[in-house]
């Protein structure tokens, strides 16, 4: 598909940009993020881009929602996933329309009960539906901006799997011309390069669970700088909200696989998690503490950036109540 007027195209993606940034979401428990309505109309997206059809059954929703929510909302939530609010509300923000057979004057303040919602359907509004339809490109860039702004880098790739945006998107679309880079240039969140190289630095090129440190000349490999208090919730570019992990243990912490403890700088693993090497690559770890910590003291990972991970991305109880 080509695009027939770019400038036209770019004008809808920034207002599309504009309303993301602009979707109302609650403060939660304790002030915890909700990433619902984000996760919901990436999965309407993903419905879009499959071709099936436009308004869906509240049931059909909740089935996919729920596990959505149970994997990448904060534990609080995931313990007992609530699809009754995203479908309801997100109708509020722009990007989604209700049929609401039978109900039509029910007051759009309060949440309906389930018995209620199950007669109805919801979707993406017609013109947005119809947009991302013909324009898979704009689709998966208002995807990867619902990304940027809520969840971490190294879960982008799962989250679009699981939503079912890259099963949507065909051989033929990435074959487009410029794809790639039609409107790489809307990237607006700039991040310190020096991040990564300082915190790899001050935990001397070791991955801060499992040491792992394996490099080619002077060149290490495998080894990140893990954001302790997300970029995407104003979690700063210092020393003291980097960990330096390898990839394996980075994409864990950010899933909320494992979390630090404040003062005791213990590890404390999720009982959530399971599978082949489970042990080996978590299990192990848990209840020791860091291995590897900087030399520079306030350079340790800070008290309140570990909260907010435990808070707000661990799966699991607060290791600190139940010490």
């Amino acid at each position: 598909m080509q695009i027939q007027d770019n400038s036209n195209d770019i004008n809808r993606l920034e207002e599309l940009f504009q309303r993301i940034s602009n979707i109302k979401t609650s403060s939660g428990i304790g002030g915890i993020r909700a990433p619902h309505k984000y996760l919901l109309l990436l999965f309407a997206i993903g419905q879009c881009l499959k071709g099936k059809d436009r308004m869906i059954p509240y049931e059909q929703v909740d089935n996919a929602l729920s596990p959505l929510l149970a994997r990448y909302a904060p534990y609080q939530y995931a313990k007992n996933p609530n699809s009754r609010d995203p479908f309801w509300r997100l109708q509020n923000d722009g990007f989604w329309e209700l049929e609401k057979a039978g109900y039509e004057n029910i007051d759009t303040k309060k949440v309906p009960a389930k018995g209620e919602l199950v007669k109805m359907h919801g979707g993406l509004t017609k013109e947005d539906y119809e947009l991302f339809s013909q324009n898979p490109y704009i689709a998966l860039s208002v995807a990867q901006e619902i990304l940027d702004l809520r969840f971490a880098g190294s879960l982008h790739q799962q989250i679009l799997d699981t939503t079912g945006i890259e099963e949507g998107l065909s051989v033929a679309d990435y074959n487009e011309p410029n794809i790639n880079d039609k409107f790489r240039w809307i990237k607006r969140r700039w991040r310190d390069p020096k991040f990564s190289k300082e915190v790899i630095y001050a935990y001397e090129n070791q991955c801060a669970i499992c040491q792992f440190s394996i490099r080619k000349g002077e060149k290490t490999i495998g080894l990140e700088a893990a954001h302790i208090k997300w970029h995407q919730y104003k979690g700063p570019a210092k020393v003291s909200n980097g960990l330096a992990l390898c990839a394996m243990h980075h994409e864990l912490f950010d899933a909320g696989a494992f979390t630090i403890t404040p003062e005791t700088y213990k590890i404390s693993v999720s009982d959530q998690f399971s599978g082949h090497g489970d042990d080996e690559i978590l299990g192990r770890y848990n209840s020791a503490t860091l291995p590897i910590l900087p030399n520079e003291k306030h350079d340790y990972p800070d008290h309140q950036y570990l909260r907010w991970h435990i808070k707000n991305i661990y799966h699991g109880e607060d290791p600190s109540s139940l010490s």
